[in-house]
């Protein structure tokens, strides 16, 4: 295709005589197409831009090109789906079919411009296709865990059981700006005690955490794209983060003080009075261990380390009164408690035991259940109600209460373990 259209020249023409006389006159210039002439585009490529989702029938483009005679187009290739239709006298092209961005973000069509004489010329259309904001973002996942101790920094990651970081994972359809996501913690509370990365979906502490106060956290988290308009997620992820406890906490006694009687006569392995700690720390290796740390002269008592039960270690050395320093310890931490225990003679009895010493015997290894001796005592009116009791209790021994038949209690005997027993 010819520049212009059309051309305006000045034409001088000059003699050879002296001095030399000249002359000028103005040509008009007319461009025209021969009549067999094949069309001429006004580009052999063209590119537009056309968002998506527009309604049919949206406006595209508009092939101009030149020709001696009318002209008919047509899409030769690239319309596959048939998503674009072309005027074939105008060669205005608009959409049949709504454009998809997630579908398919470009098209490359071949137009074919031919006129009455038969002549034809092609050109090239690129349709790039833009996104818009049509797609929430979506969770990959409905429900999150995760943990952190309790003792962790401000600012430290919640870790998965595999000790990776804990991060939602979200996604959007869209692109660019419109891709971008952000979270939100639903919750007022947890949002002081975690935040998310809007770029990484990690999360990480904002405050200190303390098991004993709250040990678990559960909130919902939305996702939010940058679109315009900005769109959430249709629904929320749960998260539930474990705080994981640590020995932070000393163990206490029930009570700083306990009071109990002792009454005479007394014998090796009576039980005085049972103890009790708690440890507000709850890991499952703790294991709390008691000791007496002072007012044991003697060594009139002793304490289960496991129990806290307290029992008479050597009632030969009784006094009328103690006063027991008591330790309860988880191995890092301790507490202390009093044990005030007061020693008193029993009252004057009619009754009295049949004998001072009864003795029987079980064998070992067997685990039946069996009688092995009957306690009688004298001096009881007719029908009087009588209760027997173990004053040091075992766990390998009964007593009935009104009978007292002493029998074995099912677990097994090993003489090589222990072959005496005195209650």
């Amino acid at each position: 295709m010819s520049v212009l259209s059309e051309y305006m020249l000045i034409v001088r023409a000059t003699d050879a005589g002296s001095p030399f006389l000249s002359s000028t006159i103005p040509v008009h210039i007319l461009v025209t197409m021969a009549d067999n002439a094949p069309p001429r585009f006004s580009k052999q490529v063209y590119a537009v831009e056309v968002y998506e989702n527009q309604p049919i029938g949206a406006y595209v483009s508009l092939l101009e090109t030149r020709s001696s005679s009318s002209l008919f187009y047509e899409i030769m290739e690239g319309d596959s789906n048939e998503m674009f239709l072309i005027n074939p006298s105008t060669g205005v092209i608009t959409t049949q079919q709504q454009l998809d961005y997630e579908s398919r973000q470009w098209y490359n069509l071949t137009i074919e411009a031919s006129n009455m004489a038969g002549a034809k010329s092609l050109c090239w259309v690129s349709v790039h296709v833009l996104d818009r904001n049509d797609n929430a973002p979506r969770f990959l996942q409905v429900s999150y865990s995760g943990s952190v101790l309790e003792s962790a920094a401000i600012g430290s990651l919640v870790l998965t059981n595999n000790s990776s970081p804990l991060a939602l994972k979200a996604r959007d359809d869209d692109s660019g700006l419109n891709s971008l996501l952000s979270y939100d913690i639903v919750e007022s509370l947890p949002r002081r005690f975690f935040k998310i990365d809007p770029i990484t979906g990690v999360i990480r502490t904002t405050l200190g955490l303390d098991y004993e106060t709250t040990p678990e956290f559960h909130f919902s988290v939305k996702v939010f794209d940058s679109g315009h308009p900005q769109l959430s997620s249709d629904t929320v992820a749960r998260v539930r983060i474990s705080v994981m406890d640590v020995n932070d906490n000393p163990p206490l006694f029930v009570t700083p003080h306990y009071n109990a009687t002792l009454f005479l006569p007394t014998y090796g392995g009576v039980t005085v009075l049972l103890v009790n700690a708690l440890d507000p720390d709850t890991l499952t290796n703790t294991r709390l261990r008691y000791d007496i740390i002072d007012g044991n002269k003697g060594d009139v008592f002793a304490v289960d380390e496991t129990t806290g039960k307290i029992t008479v270690a050597n009632h030969k050395n009784v006094k009328h009164y103690h006063s027991l320093h008591l330790r309860v310890s988880d191995g890092k931490f301790s507490g202390v408690a009093r044990v005030y225990i007061k020693v008193e003679r029993s009252g004057s009895s009619y009754l009295r035991f049949h004998k001072e010493l009864y003795e029987g015997t079980v064998l070992e290894n067997s685990t039946k259940i069996s009688n092995i001796l009957v306690v009688d005592v004298l001096g009881g009116c007719l029908n009087e109600h009588v209760l027997f009791s173990i004053l040091s209790p075992t766990d390998m021994f009964e007593i009935g209460s009104t009978s007292g038949a002493i029998r074995t209690s099912g677990k097994k005997f090993d003489r090589e373990e222990k072959e005496h027993f005195e209650i």
